[in-house]
C-alpha cells in the first residue's frame, strides 16, 4: 500500500510574487524547494507543497480525481465523533467481505475505498455506514449492486469504474446528493451511459428516481377500540344513536412537497394530483363511500 503509485493530474500554481531565495553560489533557489537535492525531488515537493495537491494527496489517497467540494443541502446526519474517518483497503487482494465484518460497525466512516481488488459482491449490510460520503469500488468482478446502497443517502460519489454491472438498482435514485457517479468499463445499457456522459450523474439519478417500481401498498392499519363491542352494538341497533367519525392525519401541504426537500422521492408521488387523490380515497374508505 506505501508503495502504491499516485498519479497527480493537479498542476501547482506558482507564486509570481514570491521572494526568491539566493544562495552562497549566487543562484536563485525556489523558497518552495529549498531542501531538494535533484530536479525531480524538487518537482515533486513544488507540486506537493500546492495547495490544490495537497488537499487531493491528504483527502483522496487512492482515487485519481479530488474530491467532490461540498454541497448545500438542506439537512445532514453528523457523523459521530472520531478521530479518523476514512479507510483505504484499495488494491490489497480483498475477495469476500463477510456480512459479519468488522468494517459495517465503523458507521463514522465518511469515505471507504475498496477499488482494485477481487470482490464479486458487496453485503446489504454496507447500508450501515450511512455517514458515507465517498465510496470507490471500481475495478471489482461486482455483476450486481445491493439495492441497499440507496439508503447511503449522504453519498456525493460512488465509483464503479471497471466492473462486470450490467444494471443498476432503481434505488440508486434515491441517492439525491450525488454528484458523481463512475460507471464506465461496465457492460451497462448505452442509453444509462448516453445519460450520464449527456446530462450528468443528476439526469441519471433522477430517471433511476421517476421510474421505480410503485411500492406495496403498505399493510393495513391496526385499530385501537375504545368502545366495546357490545356498546357498539347497541349504537348500531338504536336508531337515535349519535355518532361521528374523526380522522387525523398529518397531510404535507402542497407547496412544501418540493423535490429540493424531498430529493429521494419520485417527481410523480410528490404531484398533488396524485396525493390528493390518495388522500381521498383514504377518508372515503373509512366513511363508506360517502363525501
Amino acid at each position: 500500500m506505501a508503495a502504491r503509485t499516485v498519479q497527480k493530474s493537479a498542476i501547482p500554481i506558482q507564486n509570481p510574487n514570491a521572494i526568491k531565495v539566493v544562495a552562497p553560489n549566487g543562484t536563485n533557489k525556489d523558497p518552495d524547494a529549498a531542501t531538494a537535492t535533484s530536479p525531480s525531488v524538487k518537482s515533486q515537493t513544488a507540486s506537493e507543497s500546492s495547495p490544490t495537491v495537497a488537499s487531493a494527496v491528504a483527502n483522496h489517497p487512492s482515487a485519481t480525481v479530488p474530491p467532490v467540494a461540498e454541497g448545500s443541502r438542506p439537512s445532514a446526519l453528523r457523523a459521530p465523533g472520531n478521530n479518523w474517518q476514512s479507510l483505504d483497503m484499495g488494491g490489497v487482494g480483498i475477495r469476500n467481505i463477510p456480512t459479519t465484518s468488522g468494517l459495517f460497525s465503523f458507521t463514522f466512516l465518511t469515505n471507504l475505498y475498496l477499488n482494485h481488488n477481487d470482490l464479486t459482491a458487496i453485503p446489504p449490510q454496507i447500508s450501515k455506514l450511512r455517514h458515507l460520503e465517498l465510496l470507490d469500488l471500481s475495478g471489482n468482478h461486482l455483476e450486481s449492486i445491493p439495492p441497499e446502497l440507496g439508503m447511503l443517502t449522504s453519498l456525493k460519489e460512488l465509483y464503479l469504474f471497471d466492473n462486470a454491472l450490467r444494471k443498476l438498482p432503481h434505488e440508486l435514485g434515491t441517492l439525491h446528493q450525488l454528484q458523481t457517479l463512475g460507471v464506465e468499463g461496465n457492460p451497462l445499457d448505452l442509453s444509462l451511459k448516453q445519460m450520464v456522459q449527456k446530462d450528468g450523474t443528476h439526469a441519471l439519478i433522477a430517471f433511476l428516481r421517476d421510474s421505480c417500481p410503485i411500492p406495496a401498498s403498505p399493510p393495513e392499519r391496526q385499530w385501537t377500540q375504545f368502545v366495546s363491542q357490545p356498546e357498539r352494538d347497541a349504537m348500531a341497533s338504536d336508531p337515535n344513536a349519535e355518532t361521528f367519525s374523526l380522522f387525523c392525519y398529518n397531510i404535507l401541504c402542497e407547496r412544501c412537497a418540493t423535490e429540493r426537500l424531498y430529493g429521494y422521492t419520485p417527481s410523480w408521488a410528490l404531484q398533488w394530483d396524485y396525493r390528493k387523490e390518495l388522500i381521498m380515497n383514504e377518508i372515503l374508505n373509512y366513511t363508506g363511500g360517502q363525501k
